[in-house]
């Protein structure tokens, strides 16, 4: 289901991100495309949540620790959610104590979707003052790290019933090569927030799938799985959630893990691509990228991705012809995909590593799984990495050059209407929240009279098309009530209009 549901996901968020690059696109079809983005992106989160959930049902969750750069994931969570707590008037604060480390081995993925989860439900939740998600550190002496305040609350320690499993005293076995000079740490999480409080009898449920407390059903928001995925993510990386909250007055969501500090000077540097490529910077030699996926649509969206000048491209259909056009034209790197006929690209992998010729060839895998511990299949039969798919286009290039050392050239862009994409959020654009409500204010009575009463009425629909009547010149204004009508956050539009009326 996992590879049904994700594959033709894969190819309309690709092409809706290739168009989004299309100067020539107007900007009401840039907004539409935007929009598709969006959608697609709202979905796919509801899918990888039921997935997760199915996993965690059946017992199968693992750990997936590698190498993350802590200071950037909090950078990028501050960037994520900067631009909707401004909307709302609340005042965001990001506070890392001075001593966490900077690289640290830990499961980065489950790390990343705990603290947006519990960071976004409180910009949810709060209507006014602040919100605050404080970072420290902990260095361990033997055994276990001290744990925080507020462990062993009843309501939250009766859920562990033992379908995931605690991480490992030792995180750096989960990697290919060895680390040197590795410190342990116990990292200490707390979100803490002036919203609308939790009732005490409703604790119990915040933790249990598909349960909303009365907040959260207010809300019209999510699956009621965001916190009990959360919950087993921590429990799964040796900690636990634990809450405490008086209704009308805030919330305080807490956790710790454990993870293992990494020397900055051991640490290899591997930096994200996010302008869009032109080509190759001058003085490198052409690449040769083998693409071996048995999808069609798949084929034609990689070819498009990674048609820049520097590369040169060929396909494979199956993993047969992908092992005969490595015999006969040697390339640089191959994105393979592991499901296809005649030989899959695990085989057909493990037959080109088998070859010495084959040792040097960069094999990147592609998979339609939401699974991550199915990459130790990939890794076992000799592949260098892997991608999964609906994959990013500022992913395929961050790994080509992440493995051949490969340099880019930028295009030069001041548009002032660029789309900024941050990990899966799509934050539109970077204009400070004041100037969208001056713009609000400059439509007319009427036109925002209408927009109250669809966002009242939650009618999306009717939003989207009061936005046809917003001038090219303010597509700020256009991405950010679009995006709050993606995803249906029609308080937010409210408010919006309120602020605007006393500018």
């Amino acid at each position: 289901m996992s590879h049904e549901l994700r594959t033709p996901l894969n190819a309309v968020l690709g092409f809706s991100q290739l168009m989004v690059r299309d100067r020539s696109l107007t900007a009401t079809q840039q907004e539409h495309l935007n929009i598709i983005n969006r959608s697609g992106e709202h979905l796919l989160k509801l899918i990888n949540d039921v997935l997760e959930m199915s996993k965690i049902e059946a017992g199968r969750v693992y750990l997936e620790a590698d190498r993350i750069n802590l200071h950037l994931m909090l950078g990028n969570l501050d960037d994520m959610f900067r631009l909707r707590a401004e909307m709302k008037g609340i005042k965001l604060t990001i506070s890392p104590a001075e001593d966490i480390p900077q690289f640290v081995i830990t499961d980065e993925s489950k790390l990343r979707q705990v603290l947006i989860n519990l960071v976004g439900n409180a910009i949810k939740f709060t209507e006014r003052g602040t919100v605050i998600l404080r970072v420290s550190a902990a260095k361990k002496a033997e055994g276990r790290g001290q744990s925080i305040e507020g462990r062993g609350v009843g309501e939250i320690e009766e859920d562990r019933e033992g379908t995931v499993s605690p991480s490992s005293s030792s995180l750096s076995h989960h990697l290919q090569e060895p680390v040197p000079n590795l410190t342990p740490y116990t990292l200490l999480f707390e979100v803490e927030d002036t919203g609308a409080g939790i009732a005490l009898n409703e604790l119990a449920k915040l933790f249990k799938p598909f349960e909303q407390t009365r907040t959260g059903l207010k809300s019209s928001e999510g699956t009621g799985l965001g916190l009990a995925i959360s919950q087993k993510f921590v429990q799964l990386m040796g900690g636990a959630i634990t809450v405490t909250s008086k209704l009308g007055e805030g919330s305080r969501f807490c956790f710790d893990i454990e993870v293992e500090g990494i020397d900055e000077a051991t640490h290899p540097t591997y930096h994200t691509i996010t302008q869009k490529i032109i080509g190759l910077a001058p003085g490198q030699p052409t690449y040769r990228i083998l693409m071996a996926e048995d999808n069609p649509t798949n084929r034609i969206l990689l070819s498009k991705m990674l048609s820049v000048d520097g590369f040169e491209l060929q396909e494979a259909s199956n993993g047969e012809e992908a092992i005969a056009l490595w015999k006969q034209w040697k390339p640089h790197l191959i994105f393979m995909d592991m499901r296809m006929p005649v030989v899959n690209g695990l085989e057909a992998t493990q037959q080109i590593k088998a070859d010495p010729q084959g040792k040097d060839t960069i094999i990147i895998a592609l998979t339609a799984s939401a699974f991550e511990e199915q990459r130790q299949s990939f890794f076992s039969v000799g592949c260098n990495d892997f991608i999964r798919k609906p994959f990013q286009y500022q992913e395929l290039f961050t790994k080509i050059s992440h493995h051949l050392g490969v340099q880019y050239l930028y295009e030069d862009s001041n548009c002032s209407d660029e789309v900024i994409q941050t990990d899966g959020d799509q934050v539109s654009p970077q204009s400070p929240a004041v100037d969208l409500n001056r713009d609000i204010a400059r439509m007319s009575d009427e036109w925002r009279m209408q927009l109250r009463h669809a966002a009242l009425a939650g009618n999306d629909l009717q939003i989207l098309e009061l936005l046809d009547e917003i001038s090219d010149e303010t597509v700020a204004l256009k991405a950010a009530i679009a995006d709050f009508a993606e995803n249906f956050q029609f308080d937010q539009i409210i408010e919006m209009i309120k602020r605007s009326e006393m500018e």
